[in-house]
């Protein structure tokens, strides 16, 4: 998971404003009231160093698949 050092809840928290925001405005709640979402994964991957660090935002737990091996 991603730590304060590189993925801030500032980010985090503006993302969310930010597409809270846009989904209002996209969303057609007159013609469809039913659910409207969007989940996200924000990733980091640094330029050094051997892991990447993610934050998941309602989103189901991304895959790794090398293979025939799938790694949750």
């Amino acid at each position: 998971m991603c730590t304060g050092a590189t993925c801030p809840p500032e980010l985090v928290t503006a993302v969310e404003e930010s597409v809270c925001r846009n989904l209002e405005e996209a969303a057609d709640t007159v013609h469809d009231a039913g659910e409207h979402f969007i989940t996200a994964v924000l990733v980091d991957i640094p330029d050094q160093g051997p892991q990447a660090e993610m934050l998941d935002c309602g989103h189901p737990p991304p895959r790794l698949i090398r293979g025939e091996q799938v790694t949750i």
